[in-house]
């Protein structure tokens, strides 16, 4: 994203202080690039890794201040508060976009470490609810990155998830918190209420004053630092349908990832692999089908670390899911596995660097066997990708995979 505070449409101001180079479809704008006249930011992180993975730290930091990047320039950050859109469309009060221009330049030039020790601290639940703390600490032996809510159903193990959402992604204010790149919440409940990335976007607008948009998908605060991973679809109704169609389209982001991103970023395992993992564990399958629009099979498998996959630029029918295969023959799956076999690639798929990832009473539709699986899976990702979870739970199976300290339990009264 490019701001100006001389105009509002970024394209128009392009086009009309930029030199024409072909038939007005393209132009040099590179003299346009001065700290007062712009400003970029990046949609996520991942950039700043991109450019720390194609630079040495020299050009780097060259590439960073040709392009007037928000990180490079951070010290100019009061006067970009005074350009329309750069509070409602960037800097808003969440953990990310203030994640982005703390550390942007430092992952760019290789020299960000991450602290890992970090807290949560909800000090506002309401009247009848103590304040509560959530620590996690990744410099242990046995890293401390997964906390529990544990309690009886009716003591508001939701209402706390709801309240860290809420100040994690900007809509509470709170006195301090930590920078989180993303936020990933995951309730497979037909009851459940947490927003779906429409409906926090829009919430969002109120906020920050953005309601004039004719619709959506011109809403400058659509975001993608946020993911809802459940039953709702974008307009908040139940669609039984949609994890489905979700995570079939994020088996194929994750194909996409370890294509195209994975092979520079130095330790990642790919997302891939670590689905098919994840999901062996409790289905014997050997591949993934997707379906075309034309019905046309597609295969997925993976020999050894290598992903075969030929889409040959068909267009997948993300509506129809995909099918897991075992010697050519589709498995059958239980009720526990189907939604297994949606939530982890969606997680796999959807994580970042220094993501939160919050996961409502997944013991409701899993049975044992895979809440176990679910938390190995956390713990293997959570290490990969330096993130955390909050898991809101009654199941002990759960409990008992966590360290002690990490166990918030909520007591009703007598």
């Amino acid at each position: 994203m490019v701001l100006s505070p001389d105009m509002r449409n970024m394209r128009e101001f392009f086009e009309t202080n930029g030199r024409p180079v072909k038939r007005r479809i393209i132009f040099d704008v590179s003299r346009l690039f001065r700290t007062d006249k712009l400003v970029s930011m990046p949609n996520n992180i991942e950039y700043y890794k991109a450019v720390s993975s194609l630079f040495e730290e020299k050009q780097a930091l060259d590439f960073l201040k040709i392009l007037c990047d928000v990180s490079y320039f951070k010290d100019n950050l009061d006067d970009y508060k005074k350009w329309y859109g750069f509070e409602s469309r960037f800097y808003r009060d969440n953990s990310s976009s203030k994640s982005i221009i703390k550390n942007g330049t430092k992952i760019a030039i290789g020299s960000y470490e991450i602290d890992g020790v970090i807290s949560i601290s909800l000090d506002d639940l309401g009247d009848s609810f103590e304040p509560l703390l959530f620590s996690f600490d990744k410099r242990l032996e046995i890293p401390q990155d997964i906390n529990l809510v544990i309690g009886k159903n009716g003591l508001g193990k939701t209402h706390i998830l709801k309240e860290v959402c809420d100040v994690i992604t900007g809509l509470k204010a709170a006195k301090s918190k930590p920078l989180f790149n993303k936020l990933i919440v995951v309730s497979y409940s037909p009851f459940e209420n947490f927003y779906t990335n429409r409906e926090l976007s829009e919430l969002l607008s109120v906020k920050y004053g953005v309601e004039d948009t004719i619709n959506m998908s011109d809403n400058p605060l659509s975001i993608d630092d946020y993911t809802y991973i459940g039953f709702r679809n974008a307009e908040g109704y139940f669609d039984r349908n949609r994890p489905f169609s979700f995570s079939a389209k994020c088996i194929s982001n994750a194909i996409t990832y370890d294509r195209d991103i994975a092979w520079w970023a130095e330790g990642d395992v790919g997302k891939v692999k670590t689905i098919f993992s994840t999901l062996s564990l409790s289905m014997n399958f050997d591949s993934i089908r997707f379906t075309t629009i034309k019905g046309k099979h597609i295969d997925v498998t993976m020999k050894g670390e290598k992903i075969e996959f030929n889409d040959e630029d068909e267009e997948i029918n993300y509506e129809a899911g995909v099918v897991f295969l075992n010697n050519n023959k589709e498995i059958k799956l239980s009720s526990g596995q189907q939604i297994y076999s949606y939530m982890i690639p969606s997680i796999v798929s959807e994580i970042q660097d220094e993501t939160l990832i919050i996961i409502d009473e997944p013991e409701l539709y899993l049975h044992p066997a895979l809440e176990i699986g679910l938390i190995e899976m956390l713990k293997n990702v959570l290490k990969q990708r330096n993130s955390y979870a909050i898991i809101a739970t009654h199941s002990s199976i759960i409990a008992r995979e966590v360290q002690s300290k990490c166990v918030n339990v909520l007591k009703g009264l007598c």
